[in-house]
């Protein structure tokens, strides 16, 4: 019952099916087409340039050396004889998209109503299933070729930052990979103890080193002497020995 419900399913969304878009891409896009025309006519019109011998004796070239290797010669679709390839290429897609638009026309016979319910998305699903095992046979490389490329763009999360992306590259914390973070070197310098360099000194020279240790952080101290009142003050050198209260000093 499930087996025939997923049927059913993908009949009534057969148009959504990633093998029918893909034949129906490969029927409206001509793009390889148009890029082996191109390039053909951009070569035959650099050809019409040149003299008939210098033709000859490339082409003579060629063979020879495609002996010489023993291995065939290039198709020369391209090539600087002209040759029907490129006709005949362009002919056999013609005839390969009108065989294509057949057989997807054939998916809607399915669904006429003398038809059984049951079998009528049965044949639907092999149909189409049998369709694009022709068109991946016969396609070859044309139908490779003309696949749809993805709407998006894609990358390896794991490559190198392009020049120019805005992307950032990973980083992962240390913490998280459970390896600890190797620690900054730091430079240590070892201070000796007033008790070591003590010891390493003779007594005498311990003691003038502690009596110089302390006149050092010994300040002299010089009494403040508060004036007293009424005290007078030395005259100037215009007044001899005259107080500026108008009293003789005794």
């Amino acid at each position: 019952m499930a087996a025939r419900e997923s049927v059913r399913r993908r009949s009534v969304a057969l148009t959504s099916d990633p093998a029918m878009r893909e034949m129906a891409h490969f029927v409206g896009s001509h793009s390889h087409d148009q890029r082996l025309q191109d390039a053909a006519d951009l070569r035959s019109g650099v050809l019409k340039d040149l003299p008939d011998n210098f033709r000859k004796e490339v082409e003579v070239l060629r063979q020879a050396e495609a002996f010489e290797d023993n291995r065939p010669l290039p198709v020369t679709s391209t090539g600087l004889l002209d040759g029907p390839s490129v006709d005949a290429r362009l002919a056999w897609r013609h005839e390969m998209d009108r065989q294509v638009k057949r057989l997807m026309q054939d998916t809607h016979f399915a669904l006429d109503d003398r038809i059984n319910e049951e079998v009528k998305h049965t044949l639907r699903v092999n149909h189409a299933d049998r369709m694009y095992d022709w068109y991946g046979k016969h396609g070859m490389k044309q139908a490779r070729k003309e696949r749809e490329a993805p709407a998006h763009l894609r990358f390896n999360p794991e490559d190198s930052v392009m020049p120019g992306s805005l992307r950032r590259p990973k980083e992962t914390a240390p913490a998280l990979l459970g390896t600890a973070s190797t620690p900054v070197p730091t430079l240590t310098i070892e201070v000796p103890k007033d008790e070591e360099v003590a010891a390493r000194q003779p007594s005498s020279q311990v003691g003038n080193t502690l009596l110089a240790a302390g006149r050092s952080f010994v300040k002299p101290v010089t009494p403040k002497v508060s004036p007293k009142r009424g005290a007078t003050k030395p005259g100037t050198a215009g007044e001899m020995g005259h107080t500026r209260t108008g009293l003789w000093r005794i």
